[in-house]
């Protein structure tokens, strides 16, 4: 789809909740965007963005999301930690030896695991990793 196209229907999307009494969807304060895949496109989304929270979801780690209040909806635009930022190895940890219960038994040895960090947005706009924009 190209662009202008895009931007058309979602204005005509809007014209259609404005010009009829239908019921909003179910999640209609949030916005998601999905398609910052890569540093190029996270440039571009974070510059017009401008200033904005960054949150980490817990339960998917390999990503995390830009929130901004945009009128009364919330715009998040999601990344994926792989695509677009620098994965820094920064120390490594013992990890003692077990057993895994509830299954058949196996045994993991006692090794070493590296310890890294995620740095998103310094390779992207050469801030700290902790700002917010």
């Amino acid at each position: 789809m190209e662009r202008k196209d895009y931007t058309d229907s979602l204005r005509k999307i809007a014209d259609l909740f404005e010009n009829n009494d239908i019921p909003l969807p179910h999640d209609a304060e949030l916005f998601r965007l999905f398609t910052a895949h890569n540093k190029q496109d996270a440039v571009k989304v974070i510059k017009a963005l401008g200033h904005c929270k960054k949150e980490y979801d817990k339960a998917f780690q390999g990503s995390f999301e830009l929130v901004k209040k945009i009128g009364s909806i919330e715009f998040r635009a999601v990344f994926s930690r792989e695509s677009i930022c620098e994965r820094r190895v920064v120390g490594k940890k013992e990890v003692p030896a077990r057993l895994i219960p509830a299954r058949k038994e196996e045994y993991i040895p006692a090794h070493e695991e590296e310890v890294y960090e995620w740095h998103c947005f310094e390779p992207i706009l050469g801030q700290e990793e902790n700002h917010e924009r």
